[in-house]
């Protein structure tokens, strides 16, 4: 070969060098200690802003800040592989998004001491979800979430997803939603809409090898509605409805004892509207041993069975409305025989 061909070869490989991004295929951090945009490329380690090309995204160094999406920022910034947000003892992070949407096309990670708060923007998962800190979805933002969906996946975990406006929606695609899975999980809705479909369950308050978890789904408005099969009380579980409507299309047992762990759920409607338009509730069920109590509490509010167009209505504090509409509703009860006092 000529030296001129190896001339050539040798241009065309330096300019390839300089032309392909350094950050292909890296970890990109956050590694300012102060507030800013999402897009200054300053403020990361690999000295681009994020994008497509970086296999995960940090933002969990000390101190507390805020790192800002906006209407401003840059689509080519807008879509990455992984996120996480959590922050040191003594520090926290919190990321902004307001005016736009961020989409994560891997997996998103949240936690102790990370917070994203999403107002008048969007939030979607496209491949597992698990929340350890803070998760905010405000006024008319929008929130997608695929696959495996965990609040307080570790013991000692406390995690909150809190839902005061917009629309959220968890596609499970077989997988489960778990609020509480080894530590304390946590999902408050006190406006807008839910939306829980395509997955395997929804446990509130799961058993298994990992842990024993606590889980808490507390409900004071908006509209949720469920339509995969439901556990509340592997281990500790409350479903809470004092306002706002839940609409519940699949079976929904308050109370299983599995794992060897004594399963404890609870179902208060205190207010609002819970409607059983197909399934059926069942209150203590055992699966593998251990004590297993399942509750179900009317203290105000209605409690729907079936797709109701009138019927009778049985008052006390609360009212239960038996449906002669198209829907099923049903309640199971395990018997436990119980001493003479």
């Amino acid at each position: 070969m000529s030296h001129k061909h190896w001339l050539q070869i040798g241009v065309l490989g330096s300019l390839l060098a300089i032309c392909l991004p350094t950050a292909w295929g890296q970890v990109n951090s956050y590694n300012t200690s102060a507030s800013g945009d999402w897009e200054t490329a300053g403020s990361w380690s690999l000295g681009v802003a994020p994008g497509t090309t970086q296999t995960a995204i940090f933002l969990t160094n000390a101190t507390t800040k805020t790192v800002t999406i906006s209407s401003t920022t840059p689509s080519g910034n807008l879509t990455i592989s992984n996120l996480t947000v959590s922050a040191p003892s003594g520090s926290a992070n919190t990321l902004f998004i307001n005016g736009n949407s961020l989409e994560i096309i891997r997996s998103f990670t949240n936690l102790a001491r990370g917070t994203v708060t999403v107002t008048n923007g969007g939030f979607h998962v496209k491949n597992g979800t698990v929340i350890e800190g803070q998760v905010e979805i405000q006024q008319s933002a929008s929130m997608t979430s695929t696959g495996l969906f965990q609040i307080s996946k570790t013991s000692g975990a406390s995690g909150t997803l809190t839902i005061s406006g917009g629309d959220a929606r968890i596609n499970g695609s077989g997988t489960e939603m778990v609020v509480g899975r080894s530590g304390t999980g946590r999902l408050l809705m006190s406006a807008g809409t839910l939306v829980i479909q395509n997955g395997s369950s929804l446990i509130v308050g799961r058993s298994s090898g990992d842990g024993f978890g606590v889980g808490t789904i507390s409900v004071s408005g908006g509209v949720t509605t469920n339509s995969v099969t439901t556990t509340v009380g592997q281990h500790h579980g409350n479903l809470i409805l004092s306002g706002g409507e839940w609409v519940q299309q699949a079976d929904i047992t308050l109370g299983v004892a599995g794992g060897g762990a004594a399963g404890q759920g609870t179902l208060s409607v205190l207010g609002g509207t819970y409607r059983q338009t197909a399934g059926a509730i069942s209150l203590g069920v055992a699966t593998s041993g251990g004590a297993h109590l399942g509750r179900l509490i009317v203290g105000g509010g209605q409690l729907y069975f079936g797709a109701y167009t009138g019927g009778t209505s049985f008052a006390n504090a609360g009212d239960y409305w038996y449906g002669t509409g198209t829907g099923e509703g049903k309640i199971r009860v395990k018997i436990v025989p119980v001493e003479d006092e």
